[in-house]
C-alpha cells in the first residue's frame, strides 16, 4: 500500500480538484433543486474511470520501477537497457540517468588506462633498476673485502624492494 501511497502522492492535487468540481457540480445541481440522483450516478462513473486510470497508471509505473530496480541490482554498465520513459519528467530523469552512466563509464575506462599506464611505467622502472643493480651485485662478489658487506647488505634490502614493486604491479594485473 505504501508503494501505491508514493505514487499517488504527487497526483492528489488533480484528485482533489475532481472532487471539489464534483462537489461543485452536486452544489449546482442543489442549488436549483435538480434532482441528485443522476449526477451522482455519472460523478460515480467518473470517479470510477479516474480510479481505473490511475491503477492502470500505477500498475505501469510499478513495472517499470521494477525494470530499473532489477537493472540497479545488476549494475550501471547495462543502464543503457531502460525502460523507455513513460512521460515528461521521467524522460528528462532518464536521459539525465544516461548521461551520467555514461560519463561514469568513460572515467572508470580512463582510470583503467592510468591505471595500466602506471603498471607498464612501474614494470619498466622495475626492469631497468635491476640492471645496474645486478652488476652491483657481480662487482661486490668479485670483491671479497670485509669493508664490503654492508654494501652487500643494503645492496640486498635494495634488490628485496625493487622486487616488493614488482610483485605489487604483478598482484595488479591479475585484479
Amino acid at each position: 500500500m505504501s508503494e501505491f501511497a508514493s505514487f499517488l502522492r504527487p497526483r492528489l492535487p488533480w484528485v482533489v480538484l475532481f472532487f471539489a468540481c464534483a462537489g461543485l457540480l452536486l452544489f449546482g445541481f442543489a442549488l436549483y433543486r435538480l434532482p441528485l440522483a443522476p449526477a451522482c450516478y455519472l460523478l460515480a462513473l467518473c470517479a470510477a474511470v479516474l480510479l481505473t486510470a490511475l491503477l492502470v497508471s500505477f500498475f505501469r509505473a510499478r513495472a517499470r520501477a521494477l525494470a530499473v530496480r532489477s537493472l540497479a541490482r545488476r549494475a550501471a554498465d547495462g543502464i543503457e537497457d531502460l525502460p523507455a520513459a513513460a512521460g515528461y519528467p521521467e524522460g528528462d530523469w532518464a536521459a539525465l540517468n544516461l548521461a551520467l552512466c555514461r560519463a561514469l563509464r568513460e572515467a572508470r575506462e580512463a582510470a583503467d588506462r592510468r591505471g595500466e599506464e602506471l603498471a607498464d611505467s612501474l614494470t619498466l622502472w622495475v626492469h631497468q633498476m635491476k640492471t645496474p643493480l645486478s652488476a652491483m651485485r657481480l662487482i661486490l662478489q668479485a670483491e671479497e673485502k670485509e669493508e664490503f658487506l654492508p654494501l652487500r647488505c643494503e645492496l640486498n634490502r635494495v634488490e628485496r624492494y625493487v622486487e616488493m614493486v614488482l610483485a605489487m604491479v604483478r598482484l595488479q594485473d591479475t585484479v
